[in-house]
């Protein structure tokens, strides 16, 4: 009789959804790199910009130890990050600070919120007005 149970723990460690959309990010990001001469520039940045989106989920789910219980496995799965402003250690430390906090429920102290008192809205510049409205979009999302 076959030892079974050393497969099945491997299977229950690893989340191979998450793994798949990690290759499918990355295979996708590469095709569109690879082809982005033959597309049209509008379809390219939107097809471009989703990719990067997802691939920031995928960080976050690594910041929280998934898809696997191996964390230097779990970075592998994020290097290389595609958020090239922002390398994959800074966001994990400041997100991992973000829930460190004991002001986590808070809008006004959270460091990862976005919110702002009435009071603080009304002294920012119109412009800034539109752009912090913006981000309550789904293309402000993106």
């Amino acid at each position: 009789m076959a030892d079974t149970g050393s497969a099945s723990v491997i299977r229950a460690a690893i989340e191979w959804p998450t793994v798949a959309v990690a290759a499918l990010i990355y295979g996708a990001f590469g095709m569109l790199t690879w082809h982005y001469h033959a597309l049209a520039w509008w379809l390219v940045l939107p097809l471009a910009a989703y990719l990067i989106a997802w691939h920031g989920s995928l960080q976050h789910e690594v910041v929280h130890d998934h898809p696997t219980s191996w964390r230097w496995l779990n970075r592998l799965l994020v290097l290389p990050s595609l958020w090239l402003w922002l390398p994959f250690e800074l966001y994990r430390e400041s997100h991992q600070a973000h829930h460190r906090n004991e002001f986590l429920t808070d809008p006004l102290q959270d460091p990862e919120s976005y919110y702002l008192s009435a009071a603080q809205w009304q002294q920012l510049p119109p412009w800034r007005q539109a752009l912090r409205w913006s981000y309550n979009t789904v293309l402000g999302r993106l």
